[in-house]
């Protein structure tokens, strides 16, 4: 077929419009939305709108025939099904658009020309005996499908199960952004803009011809408006070498055509379906590359290994790829976009066990890092809890004894637990071993030498010493909690959220800008050097259940005790709070022994010796206070 401009009018005569499973779902967000509102808006009664190309393929019978509630429709009403090979994203913009234009009518309303239900029959849903028919929609085991019939068309099915994906996610705001639009409109408007979007929205339709290969169309036409995801590229990659491979049965290539769309609606599944946020896909795939595979050295494995170099029509006709190692690989994605989700949400996966969701909880708020790929081999390979737990702690150890406290690079062994993960994930090891290596690392990077030198370096030329340490957000959250079970409380006076990264909720009890006459007793006979020392020392910082007023934070250690009207003090803040609250005073001395308080907490907590207590009280640079409490 030439090519030729149509309108949605013209386009929509006794034709079946279907996505293919190897095309994405709908990807526009507000701003395409908005971009295509605007077009509606100018191109008024008297002029038209390109809405750029629209490729169809003629679907096979062997696949509209497989369509269990179309396919006799089809047949008797003598329609054409086709796939809709670029221009879905505009196509399906439209189909929304149209559906929330007729929404609130009754269907014998005479509109645009017409009755509602003859357009609804038209460009939306063809009634049939007791059956209606969508005349846009997706293939049947795509997870959009059974969402846009009852959600967006409105047309009851009991096969919703109320999935949600990024891409129903999607939907659904599209579907929202146009009930907007049109909710508070006078019926002209509706009717205006029902007129330009039917027939003056013009698409070049082109239809392929049976010797086009539709796989090379597509890829060569992906590049086009918003780029598809290596995950989306990655699926339609395998389902197209899936239809070649070859010394294989039809039914074999359709069996694993048919897995990596049930693979793919679980990877969609998993990483779309909470409404907090959905997970990354490159983040998913990266991962899952890294315990999967050997390390092929590049820098952009998803898209030079995977589409470039490993899933290629050339080592499918090599032999060096087939069907089992496609249908070994989709299992393996299938297990791992699970374990990816119970690993960011943990809470939702109740089978972990509590002991393992709390390890993955504190692991979350000091960030995964270098280890997600372990954590994901640990979640999919190692059934035993307590090995899990195990595997778990001893990461943790090494994010606050290594990174926080020695201070080494974020990246430090990064080659090396990737090695671990991929031998956990496939067998090679098993979970006592990987946490024996993590526990080693822990031994290898950090030493009290290395602690000493990186608050050193935080003290040296003025720094701020302990309120700059990496991780002191994590170990004064830890150190709380602690106080809260010796208290038995079970509500929290601190929530993460609120606390993290910001300086505000950690105070300076001994303040950074003192009033002279307010800490006169213990702080006038020092240096200056030795103020900064106790001014910025670990056991001079609190973590606050609620930020200061400012006056407060500088006032004198009783009103911080107190409090005033305009801000509570530490003794209705938090368990730290309390705690230092109990002081009568506020010395160097108080100081002192709170800063060997936590550096012994922090040897409980994390299973580590930091020395004896000249050792610490170098640790804390208050190694110049006399032995005892002089006053």
């Amino acid at each position: 077929m030439a090519n030729e401009l149509q309108s949605l009018s013209e386009l929509f005569n006794k034709r079946f419009f279907r996505i293919p499973d190897y095309q994405r779902g709908y990807s526009w967000g507000t701003r395409q939305l908005t971009d295509f509102w605007a077009d509606l808006e100018r191109a008024g009664n008297n002029r038209t709108h390109y809405c750029s190309q629209l490729t169809l393929e003629r679907a096979p019978d062997k696949d509209w025939e497989s369509w269990p509630l179309d396919a006799g429709f089809i047949r008797a009403a003598s329609f054409k099904p086709y796939f809709v090979v670029d221009g879905q994203q505009r196509l399906t913009t439209s189909i929304i658009l149209i559906n929330a234009l007729l929404e609130g009518l009754s269907e014998d309303q005479f509109f645009a020309g017409e009755s509602v239900a003859e357009h609804r029959a038209k460009f939306l849903v063809k009634p049939s005996a007791s059956l209606r028919h969508c005349l846009f929609g997706y293939a049947n085991d795509n997870p959009s499908h059974e969402f846009f019939r009852t959600q967006v068309l409105g047309v009851p099915s009991n096969e919703y199960s109320g999935v949600r994906t990024l891409y129903t996610a999607n939907l659904a705001q599209a579907l929202d952004f146009f009930r907007g639009k049109v909710v508070s409109a006078t019926l002209t408007d509706r009717e205006r803009w029902f007129a330009t979007l039917t027939h003056r929205f013009l698409f070049n339709l082109y239809e392929l011809s049976s010797d086009i290969d539709v796989f090379v169309a597509f890829e060569t036409m992906n590049n086009r408006g918003k780029p598809l995801t290596r995950l989306e590229l990655l699926k339609n990659r395998l389902i197209y070498l899936s239809t070649l491979a070859m010394g294989d049965t039809e039914a074999e290539r359709d069996s694993v055509r048919r897995n990596v769309n049930t693979v793919w609606k679980t990877i969609y599944e998993e990483l779309g379906r909470e409404t907090t946020g959905s997970l990354d896909d490159d983040d998913f795939l990266r991962a899952h590359w890294i315990v999967y595979f050997q390390d092929s050295g590049d820098a952009d494995p998803l898209t030079q290994f995977l589409l470039n170099k490993h899933f290629t029509v050339e080592r499918l006709d090599k032999r060096e790829l087939t069907l089992r190692h496609i249908q070994d690989y989709i299992d393996s994605l299938q297990v791992a976009a699970r374990c990816w989700h119970a690993l960011h949400f943990p809470d939702k996966h109740p089978e972990l066990g509590d002991a393992v969701i709390a390890s993955l909880h504190r692991l979350q708020r000091l960030g995964y890092g270098i280890f997600r790929p372990l954590f994901l081999a640990t979640l999919a390979q190692v059934e035993t809890s307590d090995v899990r737990r195990d595997i778990l702690s001893q990461a943790e150890r090494f994010q606050i004894l290594a990174r926080s406290l020695a201070g080494t690079k974020s990246n430090a062994g990064e080659n090396e637990s990737q090695r671990i993960a991929r031998e956990l994930f496939t067998g090679k090891i098993d979970g006592a071993a990987a946490a024996e290596f993590l526990r080693e690392r822990v031994e290898r990077h950090f030493t009290v030498a290395k602690f000493q030198v990186q608050i050193d370096e935080l003290f040296d030329k003025g720094g701020s010493g302990y309120y700059q340490l990496s991780g002191l957000h994590y170990v004064l959250f830890e150190y709380e909690d602690n106080l809260r079970k010796e208290a038995k409380a079970t509500a929290a006076k601190i929530k993460w959220g609120e606390f993290r990264g910001s300086q505000s909720t950690i105070e300076h009890i001994f303040p950074q800008t003192p009033k002279a006459s307010d800490w006169p007793a213990f702080f006038s006979g020092i240096t200056e050097e030795q103020r900064h020392f106790l001014r910025h020392s670990f056991g001079n910082l609190v973590a606050l259940s609620r930020s200061k007023n400012a006056s407060l934070s500088n006032g004198s250690f009783a009103e911080k005790k107190s409090g005033t009207e305009k801000s509570p003090g530490f003794n209705e803040g938090s368990f730290s709070e309390n705690r230092i609250a109990l002081s009568d005073n506020w010395t160097p001395f108080e100081i002192r022994d709170r800063g060997l308080e936590l550096l012994r907490f922090i040897e409980q907590r994390w299973q580590v010796l930091l020395g004896d207590e000249p050792t610490k009280l170098k640790l804390l640079r208050l190694d110049w206070l006399p032995a005892v409490n002089g006053s």
